[in-house]
């Protein structure tokens, strides 16, 4: 009986299409990285490579409609020099990001990443997509898919048929149960119009809730029992679901906050190491090799197999022990990382300032600069002290965003440049400072309508007494956008780049909330 591993290999949203402000998560996504080590792809390739199985790695493609430095290639390519099959996976939701409206075209039509209920001709597209991709990238065109979210409907089997994509495992009717009677496939290799499907193995484990077999949600007890069933019900193929992140416990959607996910890694270690023992019975392989072998009278079996209740009960019990002192040891690690101001805050000097700043907002001395009257915002001119880092990044990603914004510094030399530090951690941030140049405030005019706004207090409290005649302009501070309000945010220049990142990342997302609550004002 041949056993196929399957690894949905994607990136994740990251809520961005809830908050245009975040950003989705492209290789951490994959790779998973604890303490300068890989606990996702790394791991899954070493456990592999240790017990001599072969798996299938199914590579999300659509993601380079948003990643245009397509970090996906180096991880398909690392994958394939490992001797595993590499298929195609398609989520359709990131083809999205193709249109510089994409905020307004989610929030028209939030189910973007449905691939059944689509029509064969933007199906077929996506799938020609991704075989260029992989095209592109060096590796053999693919001859298996699989649908994100397990997702299928005819259509889907239809525009695959039209890709020339001979074989299929896009059901798993433990996650996605369309309810179709011709696709209850609970196992077995079965054709529809013209694709042999091989659906993620289906079990019931209790009652008659119906379960698809992954390393995330089965024990290796069930794995191994299940495994055991079909082997003697005569099954040809076996195939088991996981993803790289499923190795890790993450205490925040964009992926920063991580921790190894002993247990999981712990069925993925002893699945592994029980195929091998037992190769004479169970053959690891890939998909391809799996699906193109030639079809018998029992291929198309479709048994339902049963786990047993205590077997599920104590993966429920194990589980739900687990994940609950995962989350007590991640917050305890993000109390422990809060102590590390120089992430936070960059320095010593700029956790207190950003103290400071809190105090003076929660007792009301920062009433000044908040913004009093929106309807008048004609600009908005961002400033920081040498309009090489903060204001430039934030100014750059106004103009992307469509604000009338210009930015400036309080004691900067017009004309230069972004230091590269700052070149790098805005290109990490998806934005290009190359062609930025500085801009004194003694060489800028400052018009009727502009709204200045600052990263800290003092440069505030600057431009207040600079421009106290002047009643045709607002002054606010940038971080009371942010979510929670930081007053301060504090100069990254010289720092680290973990806290460049995380400053350009607040930058982000404050400037998200200006130009919505301008937005807002204007309709």
């Amino acid at each position: 009986m041949r056993v196929c591993i399957t690894i949905d290999t994607e990136f994740s949203i990251a809520g961005a299409f809830a908050d245009p402000a975040r950003r989705p998560v492209g290789a951490q996504m994959v790779r998973c990285e604890v303490g300068g080590r890989s606990q996702g792809l790394g791991f899954l390739l070493d456990c592999f490579r240790r017990h001599g199985v072969q798996a299938t790695f199914f590579v999300e493609t659509a993601q380079r409609y948003h990643f245009n430095d397509d970090p996906m290639r180096a991880l398909a390519t690392q994958i394939a020099a490992a001797g595993h099959e590499v298929q195609l996976h398609v989520h359709p939701c990131w083809a999205v990001f193709q249109y510089p409206d994409w905020p307004q075209r989610v929030r028209q039509q939030p189910r973007q990443d449905d691939l059944a209920g689509r029509d064969v001709a933007s199906t077929l597209a996506l799938l020609r997509h991704g075989q260029a991709t992989f095209a592109e990238w060096g590796l053999p065109p693919p001859r298996v898919f699989r649908a994100g979210n397990l997702q299928y409907d005819d259509n889907l089997f239809r525009a695959l048929a039209a890709a020339g994509i001979p074989y299929s495992s896009n059901i798993g009717l433990g996650i996605y149960n369309a309810g179709l009677t011709s696709y209850q496939l609970y196992a077995g290799r079965h054709r529809r119009h013209g694709v042999v499907e091989c659906p993620v193995l289906s079990y019931r484990d209790r009652g008659v809730h119906l379960k698809s077999v992954a390393v995330s949600s089965t024990s290796f007890a069930e794995m191994r029992a299940l495994l055991e069933q079909a082997y003697a019900a005569g099954m040809e193929l076996v195939v088991i679901l996981t993803h790289p992140f499923e190795y890790v416990q993450s205490g925040d959607e964009g992926f920063r906050q991580l921790r190894r996910h002993a247990l999981n890694q712990a069925r993925m270690r002893r699945l592994c190491a029980y195929l091998a023992a037992h190769a004479q019975r169970f053959q690891a392989c890939g998909m391809a090799a799996a699906a193109s072998q030639p079809l018998t009278a029992t291929s198309s079996n479709n048994p339902l197999l049963r786990g047993r209740a205590w077997r599920t009960a104590c993966r429920i019990a194990t589980q739900a022990v687990y994940d609950r002192y995962g989350r007590w040891a991640l917050a305890l690690d993000g109390a422990i990382a809060r102590l590390r101001m120089d992430q936070q805050h960059g320095t010593w000097r700029g956790t207190v300032r950003a103290w400071l700043a809190r105090i003076d907002l929660g007792s009301g001395r920062l009433a000044a600069f908040h913004l009093q009257h929106p309807d008048r915002v004609r600009r908005v001119v961002f400033v920081c002290l040498g309009n090489i880092c903060r204001s430039a990044y934030a100014q750059r990603v106004a103009d992307r965003l469509g604000m009338d914004a210009v930015s400036i510094g309080l004691s900067t030399t017009t004309g230069a440049s972004c230091p590269e530090s700052a070149l790098r951690a805005a290109q990490r941030g998806g934005e290009d400072l190359s062609a930025h140049r500085a801009t004194d405030i003694r060489d800028f005019d400052i018009q009727p309508g502009d709204l200045l706004v600052t990263m800290e207090v003092r440069h505030a409290q600057a431009l207040q007494q600079r421009l106290i005649a002047r009643h045709d302009i607002q002054i606010a501070l940038l971080g009371l956008w942010c979510d929670p309000p930081m007053p301060h945010l504090h100069d990254p220049y010289t720092l680290s780049d973990a806290y460049f990142d995380r400053c350009f990342a607040r930058l982000r997302q404050a400037v998200h909330g200006l130009h919505r609550t301008l937005e807002r004002n204007a309709t």
